[in-house]
């Protein structure tokens, strides 16, 4: 930009003032023109670091400095509460003065709810907090009630509110703690029972005759002593009874009264078995054929078919089940059923061993009487379990093979339904004459229907 020349005139006394003076003046006043229209110089300033310093101090430093604010403010796991996290621009710049500086404030870590890992997985509750921002520690500990590699407890629990970036205090299960089992065989029952229940385990009793070993002492326990098994869980034995008793007197017929069904299996063809007690309970079979059986007739299952019927009534707390047993192959490792009250009321059965069973449910207790003897295959036995309120008793072709007394005794049930083989469970054999008592047998009754 140029200043425009103009004449200048100063006055004084002695009239015009020499012209070397005017030329000086002049020239100074186009040095002062020429430096009013020139462009300003913008001024810099250091910028302070002030990461780390309080929203305040921050605040105060910035501004002494010349410069102005802007503020955002977000949550930190790192940066306290009130502190600064960062600047833009970064500290130890230098910036004109009056600039903007836009300073990020830590509101502390953000809060997050606490999810509730309990009963999950190690590798389940880890991503569940891990996910939510917290962080994991980790104990462990035995528990009777919680299974192996699960969480049993944690802290803070489900559903709490805490900052991101805390610890969960989980506790993981390590199952239950093992235990060694005492050896009691050759005990009474009383040494027996304290053992046990001292090493941390329950303990179910089996009575059984013995030839052997005197009544009121252990002649077998299950686990073995010395076996290590989980604390909690249940250890057998079986006390025994002493001598059994031979039967007194000769074979008896039972007293049809107490029959609450009997199906003999003398239909030869069909689908349905009469119930010969006079008492309505006709039974339906399915998949059965027909053969020649012990007395007559007999039900044929071939490991597939079944009979059913519903609602039989007998007396509560006492039942005597009873049939003619064929079994053509045993299926092997599998249950097969014989005579079946109600889902678990009572049954006989072969175990997956081979072995016979006879069970009874009193007050949701299911009580297991079994029996080392097995059937034979491609032969008829006639086989019985009896419950008379107290004990279980298992008969095999007319002789008492096995029985307990469990405890607490318990109370069976009164009505139920009936089943023949087993849908679930079936029978590869042949059922023949098969009856259920409102009572309990005795052995020379049980011996008259197997033919003595």
């Amino acid at each position: 930009m140029y200043a425009q020349c103009t004449a200048i005139t100063i006055f004084g006394k002695g009239g015009i003032m020499n012209k070397k003076i005017s030329f000086v003046l002049a020239a100074a006043l186009m040095v002062e023109l020429f430096a009013m229209a020139a462009p300003t110089q913008a001024q810099y300033v250091y910028l302070p670091n002030v990461v780390g310093m309080s929203g305040a101090d921050a605040g105060s430093v910035i501004r002494s400095a010349g410069l102005t604010i802007s503020w955002t403010y977000q949550y930190s796991v790192s940066v306290a509460e009130g502190l600064i996290i960062s600047q833009d621009p970064p500290g130890g710049a230098m910036v004109p003065e009056g600039s903007d500086v836009h300073l990020f404030l830590s509101l502390g870590p953000q809060p997050v709810e606490v999810p509730d890992v309990v009963g999950m997985s190690e590798t389940d509750a880890s991503s569940e907090l891990n996910s939510a921002g917290l962080t994991i520690s980790w104990t462990s500990q035995y528990s009777g009630t919680v299974a192996e590699g699960l969480v049993i407890s944690q802290d803070p629990a489900g559903g709490t509110t805490v900052p991101e970036g805390s610890v969960v205090a989980l506790v993981m299960s390590l199952g239950p703690k093992p235990v060694k089992v005492p050896d009691v065989v050759g005990m009474s029952d009383d040494e027996a029972e304290s053992a046990i229940h001292s090493a941390g385990l329950y303990v179910s009793i089996t009575l059984q005759h013995s030839d052997t070993v005197a009544k009121g002492l252990v002649i077998s326990q299950n686990p073995a002593g010395g076996t290590w098994i989980p604390e909690g869980s249940d250890v057998n034995f079986v006390i025994s009874l002493g001598l059994r008793q031979p039967p007194v007197g000769p074979p008896v017929k039972p007293d049809a009264g107490c029959l609450a069904a009997h199906w003999k299996l003398d239909d030869g063809s069909g689908t349905t078995a009469i119930d010969s007690s006079g008492n309505g309970f006709d039974m339906t079979l399915y998949n059965n054929t027909w053969e020649d059986g012990v007395l007559e007739g007999a039900a044929h299952f071939h490991g597939m078919g079944y009979g059913e019927v519903s609602d039989v009534n007998y007396k509560d707390n006492v039942i005597t089940l009873c049939a003619w047993v064929w079994h053509d192959v045993f299926i092997v490792n599998k249950i097969e059923r014989y005579i079946t009250a109600g889902q678990s009321t009572a049954a006989i059965c072969k175990e997956y061993d081979g072995r016979l069973v006879f069970y009874v449910d009193t007050d949701d207790n299911l009580r297991h009487l079994l029996a080392e003897d097995v059937l034979t295959e491609g032969q008829w036995h006639h086989v019985a379990g009896i419950w008379d309120g107290l004990t279980q008793h298992l008969y095999m072709d007319g002789e008492e093979i096995a029985d307990q007394q469990p405890e607490p005794v318990g109370v069976l049930g009164g009505i139920s339904d009936v089943t023949l083989s087993s849908e679930t469970g079936p029978f590869n054999g042949m059922l023949d004459d098969v009856r259920i008592y409102n009572c309990a047998l005795s052995i020379n009754e049980i011996r008259y229907l197997a033919g003595f």
